[in-house]
């Protein structure tokens, strides 16, 4: 026995998935995603176009995966720092936030 764990078909799917998304962040931050194709996220990965359409139907539902993944990962951090001290995770989340600019006086 060679001591290597075999991965379900499950667990392999969710790694493919994985790898998909951290290569769309780095095609992505690196073309955009205009420029960025399905080939250069499936070859970054180092898997054929077709393990891409197995996990996602289309580019945009893989961006879509990403947001979900990153604002999921910015609702853990404020519950734990909410979590930690409700006056700390009020200003985390404060500080978190995007100013939004002032409109422009309108001009009569």
């Amino acid at each position: 026995m060679s001591g290597t764990v075999r991965l379900t078909r499950a667990e392999k799917k969710a790694e493919t998935r994985a790898r998909l998304l951290e290569s769309a962040t780095a095609v992505f931050a690196e073309k955009g995603m205009a420029r960025g194709s399905i080939d250069d996220v499936a070859e970054h990965a180092g898997f054929t176009k077709g393990a891409f359409y197995a996990n996602f139907a289309s580019k945009e539902e893989l961006f879509l995966a990403l947001l979900d993944e990153h604002f999921a990962d910015v609702l853990e951090r404020v519950d734990r720092a909410i979590t930690v001290s409700p006056s700390a995770g009020a200003r985390a989340v404060l500080k978190a936030r995007k100013p939004v600019p002032a409109a422009e006086p309108a001009t009569a």
